[in-house]
């Protein structure tokens, strides 16, 4: 219960989003070609959740033995939509058996406290005021379409089966879809698990300062599950980082 209310409490602090009213017919299907264009998941640790416990099974498995000085952590200015990319400072926290599992636990705190949402270690980041691009809603249901940018210039649009749907049994994947001018550019999510969970973009940021919208996505397939996706622009279109934290009993 106390890791559902710490999730709980790092959610509504990164989101401001919710639910997009449907502003249209449900979009296109991607074509093959447009399909090659998910690019691989980074496999290597490129992201670690702030202020909340991490199990350690294994020596292998300590966060305290990833992160470093070349890290960075995202940072939320008190209670307004204001964020900052600031070298890692941080401590580490054990607890000697986490009451649900038995295990011995690290949890990461950063040097801003409560308001640090993130660790990464991600390509192009820098030390300053983060861009911010505000979304209407954050959760989108198949159908829905939210556009943002200036001049409206990119759109958001969610298709395939509703992941509400599927938590019931209705077997399908839902997906969520990135256009710019009016053309496909990435597909963020492509899920077909859902278990009393929801995919919900949480913020839309320019991590890497190339004037380019990079994605912070939730997306667990199950409720006793964080599961944060990260698409970060590139020159060569963009790459896929996440990181999954279980705990459950």
């Amino acid at each position: 219960m106390r890791n559902t209310l710490r999730i709980a409490i790092w959610l509504v602090l990164l989101s401001g989003y919710g639910v997009a009213e449907s502003q249209g017919d449900t979009p296109n299907q991607m074509t093959a070609n447009e399909s090659l264009r998910q690019l691989d998941t980074v496999k290597e640790r490129n992201i670690l959740f702030a202020g909340i416990p991490y199990r350690v099974a294994s020596e292998a498995e300590r966060v305290s033995a990833i992160i470093d000085e070349n890290w960075y952590e995202l940072d939320r200015s008190g209670s307004i939509d204001f964020f900052v990319l600031n070298p890692a400072g941080f401590r580490v926290e054990n607890e000697a058996e986490d009451s649900c599992s038995g295990l011995p636990t690290e949890k990461l705190i950063g040097g801003f406290g409560e308001h640090t949402l993130l660790f990464l270690n991600l390509p192009g980041l820098f030390t300053g005021s983060v861009k911010d691009y505000p979304l209407e809603k954050g959760v989108l249901m198949v159908g829905d379409r939210v556009v943002f940018g200036t001049d409206d210039a990119y759109r958001l649009e969610a298709s395939g089966t509703d992941f509400r749907d599927i938590d019931q049994g209705r077997t399908g994947s839902f997906y969520l879809d990135f256009f710019q001018n009016g053309a496909f550019v990435q597909r963020l999510i492509d899920q077909s698990d859902y278990n009393d969970s929801k995919t919900e973009v949480l913020r839309i940021l320019d991590l890497n300062d190339d004037d380019q919208p990079d994605f912070m996505i939730s997306s667990p397939r199950h409720y006793e599950e964080h599961h944060i996706v990260i698409w970060l622009s590139g020159h060569n279109g963009y790459t896929k980082y996440e990181e999954t934290l279980s705990f459950g009993c």
